[in-house]
């Protein structure tokens, strides 16, 4: 008799990270999608309900552009091991762009790890999965 088991633990499938998430500081939510086999996060809206603009960006003429839709997450491909990796990230916050990875801990769960250079020398977030009408009702 031949028995066939899965494993213990299986990686999440490739679309496991398509949906809304709430940033880690809980101020913004971000739409990650799939377009081909690349994965891109947009912000689709803000918990304080208020359209801010790209003051940080390092080109002085995107300073007044709003964050609401703009792609802040781009490139990342599902590595078939549950991290999606090789994209970057950019921070509004500082007007910085990083490389990133993203590892689904659960169903409602994100962690994003960012980083310059080596992974090693980064921060990892705990995003979570938002209501998709909540998010986007700045739209």
């Amino acid at each position: 008799m031949l028995f066939v088991s899965a494993p213990a633990h299986s990686a999440p499938a490739a679309d496991a990270v398509v949906g809304v998430w709430l940033d880690a500081d809980k101020r913004g939510y971000v739409e990650i999608y799939r377009v081909a086999d690349v994965y891109q996060g947009r912000v689709v809206g803000s918990t304080d309900g208020v359209v801010k603009n790209d003051v940080k960006n390092p080109v002085d003429a995107k300073r007044s552009q709003s964050l609401l839709g703009q792609d802040i997450i781009k490139g990342l491909t599902y590595d078939g091991q549950g991290r999606w990796q090789g994209g970057t990230i950019y921070n509004p916050d500082d007007g910085n762009t990083y490389s990133v990875r993203l590892t689904v801990v659960d169903a409602n769960t994100l962690d994003l790890h960012g980083y310059l250079g080596v992974p090693l020398f980064g921060i990892t977030q705990k995003w979570t999965r938002a209501e998709k009408a909540k998010a986007m009702t700045l739209q």
